[in-house]
């Protein structure tokens, strides 16, 4: 479908593959099982509601409780669809947003709308917050249904009328102040042009070449200014990121006169925002309604108990299973196989905090663990690619669909698995945006130089301009020609770039590739973003080699259960930090740093490997 690999190894399909169209047959099972923790907790839940009816049916009085005050509740969820090359106002911090809810303007518009006191507004809701959703519950208490329900959807409308004007007041001073640096440039321009007729009328020379040099100064500024102005209006009003997802009309439901008095209470000294984590709910309720459902369930506390549980975990399967169904992100070998008819080249396993944390390469740090064998699987891909050309100087893009996918990291392992197999491996920067190659291999940061990093055989170009405002089509064509200098001096050119729905810097350069991997991050890149990102390879005819799984849960990964107790066999043996690297008598790795790039653009070869 997208070319991969097709001049180098002959067209490739599921046929070819096979893999791609096996079913699992225990897949389902997998997908609920990765959702442990959610299943767990229904099922603590479900026992703990058993154990709770068994003590109200013994314990408890069953009389029905005196209900005359109720609760409804008002969904917002933050909407994550929005396009990255949108304007969109920042409220992801749903405690903030909270804080708005029940602080400042919000309650006392709310009270002015609905008819009831600032103060009674602000103490009749609570916000609860989910973080694993991005979703805000207002539950709201009234006397009456209409009321609660009134007041809880109240908030709602004041929150984004409130949050939309934000937006708008934000546009507003974007605009305002780019127009104001425009208007001083363009005044400080038309004061220096003055000052210079009136220096040439009085022929000084010295005066009027300053003031020729200023006024080209104030000439770039007006530019920028004016930039900046056309940038502002284009962005527009900020998107606010928030949709209504459940209205209160017609949901409320009946509470105690106890429970309207403790929220009450808790409302009023600041107590009306709480937390849930994963599928928690409430578990508080009257003891009339906790009673009729106790009735229903099986006489002594073992079976109810029991019951409670399996009716838990029952639906802790049913929603894994609707959740599943509707997870449109890419998680194994292949979901992508299938979608992109693109081989998967390798399943690289997600790291353990302390290692994602850590500014390190880990295939280099940890030569003999499945982690870095993924990337030496990748290795030998490009090496295969490389011999079937009977080609030098391969040159080989990665690119990922979004950001913080992966590319800056199997880059740099990447390289140090080819340097490992004693290749002559040259890494180049080009997400000149996001810089963070040289913070993986220990490098110095230091435009138009070539590098040195802490893996032996391994050089880094961080920037090819020294210009940090320099245009983007000018750091493309310093870019490019770097690439076409470096083909004679390496064995390969890893390129790490920007993402490729973001910007267009990596479509820009694969004329010049000889070969691309794709990454994608198992539970973040979605199933649109991929079959987007392939689809823009294959229009430029783009030769892509495959893709790079980042971030595999190795419990299911289907190479794990077959292969994953290999790597756990022996321990692995500290022998020195550059000791597993195999080195290559007749290259010399001289400590002198190359200068890579001069200070016209040009490439130097007095310091490059021969």
């Amino acid at each position: 479908m997208y070319g991969a690999t097709e001049d180098v190894l002959g067209p490739v399909t599921h046929a070819d593959r096979g893999s791609a169209v096996l079913e699992d047959p225990l897949g389902p099972l997998r997908n609920i099982l990765r959702r442990w923790r959610m299943l767990i907790l229904f099922l603590a839940v479900g026992g703990l509601l058993g154990w709770l009816s068994g003590v109200v049916a013994t314990e408890a009085d069953t009389a029905p409780v005196a209900i005359d005050h109720y609760q409804a509740k008002h969904v917002l969820v933050l909407d994550s669809n929005v396009p990255d090359t949108q304007a969109i106002l920042g409220v992801r911090n749903l405690n903030v947003l909270a804080k708005r809810i029940t602080i400042g303007e919000v309650p006392n518009a709310v009270a002015e709308s609905v008819g009831l006191t600032p103060t009674a507004a602000a103490t009749q809701i609570r916000v609860l917050i989910r973080s694993d959703s991005e979703s805000l519950d207002l539950v709201a208490i009234g006397t009456t249904p209409a009321q609660a329900e009134a007041l809880a959807d109240a908030y709602a409308t004041e929150l984004l009328r409130y949050l939309n004007a934000e937006a708008e007041q934000y546009a507003a001073d974007a605009i305002a102040s780019a127009e104001s640096r425009l208007a001083e440039a363009e005044a400080n321009l038309a004061a220096t042009r003055d000052n210079l007729r009136v220096a040439r009328a009085a022929e000084d020379e010295r005066t009027e070449n300053l003031l020729v040099q200023d006024e080209q100064q104030f000439v770039s500024a007006r530019i920028i200014a004016n930039a900046a102005v056309l940038e502002a209006r284009a962005d527009g009003v900020p998107i606010v990121p928030i949709e209504s997802l459940q209205s209160a009309a017609g949901k409320s439901s009946v509470i105690s006169q106890d429970r309207f008095g403790e929220l009450v209470d808790n409302a009023s000294i600041g107590q009306n925002i709480e937390a849930l984590f994963g599928d928690d709910v409430e578990t508080r309720s009257d003891t009339g309604a906790l009673s009729a459902v106790s009735n229903r369930l099986p006489n002594g506390m073992l079976p109810r108990v029991g019951s409670g549980a399996l009716l838990g975990l029952l639906a802790g399967i049913i929603i894994a299973m609707v959740l599943n169904r509707l997870d449109n992100r890419v998680r194994s070998k292949r979901q992508v196989e299938a979608l992109l008819d693109l081989p998967v080249i390798a399943e690289v396993p997600s790291l353990a905090r302390t290692h994602k944390r850590a500014a390190e390469v880990h295939a280099r740090e940890n030569p003999r663990s499945r982690f870095a064998e993924q990337y030496r699987a990748i290795a030998s891909t490009l090496s295969y690619a490389r011999r079937a050309r009977r080609t030098t100087g391969q040159v080989v893009l990665v690119t990922s669909p979004g950001p913080s996918e992966g590319k800056t990291t199997t880059v740099a392992n990447l390289g140090a698995m080819l340097a490992e197999a004693g290749e002559r491996v040259l890494l180049m920067n080009c997400d000149f945006r996001r810089p963070r190659l040289h913070v993986l291999t220990g490098s110095e940061y230091q435009p138009m130089d070539l590098n040195k990093t802490q893996i032996p055989d391994v050089e880094l170009i961080s920037n090819v301009v020294e210009n940090s405002d320099a245009l983007p089509t000018e750091v493309i064509a310093a870019q490019r020609s770097v690439i076409k200098k470096a083909m004679k001096l390496y064995d390969l050119i890893l390129i790490d770039t920007a993402p490729l729905l973001a910007t267009n810097d990596a479509v820009d350069l694969l004329d010049l590739v000889d070969d691309v991997v794709l990454v994608m991050r198992a539970g973040k890149t979605t199933m649109h973003a991929a079959d987007r990102a392939a689809e823009i390879l294959d229009r430029r005819r783009a030769h892509v080699l495959g893709v790079a799984i980042t971030d595999v849960d190795a419990r299911h990964s289907a190479d794990y259960y077959y292969y994953g107790g290999y790597y756990e066999e022996r321990p692995v043996v500290d022998t020195g930090r550059f000791s597993w690297f195999r080195r290559r008598a007749d290259i010399d790795l001289s400590d002198d740093v190359v200068d890579l790039v001069d200070s016209d653009n040009e490439l130097s070869s007095s310091g490059a490997k021969k």
